[in-house]
């Protein structure tokens, strides 16, 4: 077939591509600009403190016993380098493995940590600027983000994780090798084909290669770029042929360029405090209300019921196996909040998670199913929470519009704080602030490893 027929094929997906090599940080407004450069600084906080957790650092031993010396930069204790499609796979691994990355709010999508890693490393190996990492960092979260809405794969049946990421990863690295419309599009036909078929019971069951498929999506969206230089095609439509073999019949292209950038999805996202499933964040704030009002102790609450909308309701597990079992379990997330008053990462450690006390509480939470608090998802997601203590007293909480979203904010005070705080165990207590301030003045960089370097010369 010759190639004009190719391009005929998918108009939207030229369209899309299009977009993403016309695209330049000078065209971004102010807002978007700024919005970028939050997104940035919070994600690379997550990714960071996922760094910490013990199969992520062996994983970096592993990849820098087999890739060491190359100019990429490991987001882990003493920030080692690594070539970069190493460093792109490790920091992808652990960029969700706490929970704390953001998100698009009106698709199943964790743009920012699909995109991220894998821009990053490129962007040093290949000394790019801030403004261009930015860019590269809005169109992939663009990419990754409206697949997600024009696909969306069956509820609870195939995690998005393992579809999408390497589409904005690609998006993005198209876009920092400074490819044309045609190798852009042709880039994101090969990265359809390292889409993994990612069964969604992984969180249940608490199976890290959860955190594995964004990995290898920040490694193959550059993989996909590279693979173009060197002769290979990729199926035609490769986004339209792959997302319907996974049982997405709904997949709908004109999602996908449907007034691309107007707003940009990285307008549309939301950032996160609990280190938990996202939609648990009502649950959580309404316990912490009634814990404030009631100040019972742990033993005089007999029974806990959980009001939410289908199907967070199913995610009951009281004694989870290990922490990201325990991060997807509605049921083990109350108990944790009225046990330790946070759900924060810290409530979701190993020891945390085997606490005879919480699960014993856990097996006292009930969750239930209530139709009428879905009205107004994706925006709104509510849940009611009703205590039941020893004396026969109740008391009810509803929550319903949790902040963190583009329509409820934190400030970047709050997210300044955050990423402080996760940062912490791997830079110096008094370098903090200036590590933060030079994370959201990425775009100012003519090259990135600016940061890097900085990063490495602060840390403790």
């Amino acid at each position: 077939m010759p190639l004009t027929d190719f391009r005929a094929a998918a108009p939207y997906l030229e369209k899309l591509a299009g977009f993403v090599a016309d695209t330049h940080y000078a065209d971004l407004s102010p807002e978007v600009q700024r919005q970028a450069a939050v997104v940035f600084m919070d994600v690379l906080g997550a990714t960071t403190s996922g760094g910490l957790e013990v199969e992520n650092a062996r994983l970096a031993a592993f990849m820098r016993a087999r890739a060491a010396g190359g100019n990429a930069t490991i987001l882990q204790p003493g920030f080692p380098r690594a070539d970069y499609l190493a460093a792109a796979f490790v920091n992808g691994t652990q960029g969700p493995a706490v929970e704390l990355d953001d998100g698009y709010r009106h698709a199943t999508a964790h743009s920012g940590v699909y995109v991220l890693p894998g821009a990053l490393a490129l962007a040093e190996h290949r000394g790019s600027s801030g403004g261009d990492l930015l860019t590269a960092l809005v169109l992939g979260y663009e990419v990754a983000s409206r697949f997600a809405l024009a696909c969306r794969p069956p509820k609870f049946v195939i995690m998005p994780h393992g579809v999408f990421a390497v589409a904005g990863a690609a998006a993005a690295a198209a876009k920092l090798k400074g490819y044309d419309a045609e190798r852009t599009r042709r880039t994101l036909d090969l990265s359809a084909s390292f889409a993994h078929l990612a069964a969604y019971g992984a969180i249940w069951e608490g199976a890290t290669v959860r955190n594995v498929w964004t990995g290898c999506a920040a490694r193959d969206g550059i993989l996909a770029a590279e693979l173009l230089d060197l002769g290979y095609w990729g199926l035609n439509d490769g986004p339209g042929q792959s997302y319907r073999l996974m049982g997405a019949a709904s997949y709908d292209p004109e999602l996908v360029t449907k007034d691309l950038g107007d707003p940009y999805c990285i307008m549309q996202n939301y950032h996160k405090q609990y280190a938990c499933n996202g939609n648990f964040d009502a649950t959580i704030e309404a316990i912490k209300s009634l814990m404030a009002e009631l100040r019972p102790r742990p033993e005089d609450i007999r029974d806990v019921q959980i009001d939410i909308y289908h199907p967070y309701e199913t995610m009951d597990e009281p004694q989870p196996r290990n922490p990201l079992g325990a991060k997807f379990s509605l049921v083990y997330t109350a108990a944790a909040t009225i046990i330790y008053g946070t759900a924060g990462r810290e409530a979701f450690t190993a020891e945390a998670v085997a606490n005879p006390v919480v699960q014993a509480l856990a097996s006292r939470v009930r969750a239930v199913r209530d139709d009428a608090l879905a009205a107004r998802l994706p925006l709104i997601r509510p849940a009611r929470v009703t205590f039941t203590l020893a004396d026969g007293r109740t008391a009810s909480k509803l929550v319903e519009n949790t902040r963190g979203h583009y329509q409820n904010p934190f400030t970047t005070d709050e997210l300044k704080a955050k990423f402080q705080h996760l940062m912490a165990p791997v830079i110096g207590e008094a370098h903090l602030a200036e590590v933060c301030e030079a994370a959201l003045a990425v775009a100012d960089l003519r090259d990135v490893r600016e940061l890097t370097d900085l990063l490495r010369a602060r840390a403790r």
